[in-house]
């Protein structure tokens, strides 16, 4: 019988929420010097202690913030890459 993959496998597991939240950002209006939004849109990464939960695809995690925003990250390559030989 083949093994089913759960959340408790160690594939699932191994990753942390400062892992995650490293390879996570969120776009925010940027402000000048006075405070006035430019325009502009910069990334800010999401800290650790906003991560709700998160889940690993592979070449990607997904990331539900405790505000209750879904955000998408890209892995780094070696990750995705070492992933696929453990299989």
């Amino acid at each position: 019988m083949s093994e089913s993959k759960t959340a408790d496998s160690p594939a699932e597991t191994e990753l942390t929420k400062s892992q995650v939240a490293a390879w996570v950002f969120r776009e925010v209006p940027e402000v000048d010097d006075e405070g006035k939004p430019t325009g502009e849109m910069a990334k800010k990464p999401v800290r650790p202690d906003e991560v709700f939960a998160f889940r690993d695809y592979g070449t990607h995690v997904v990331v539900v913030t405790i505000d209750g925003r879904k955000l998408r990250g890209d892995k780094p390559k070696a990750d995705a890459k070492s992933k696929k030989a453990a299989q």
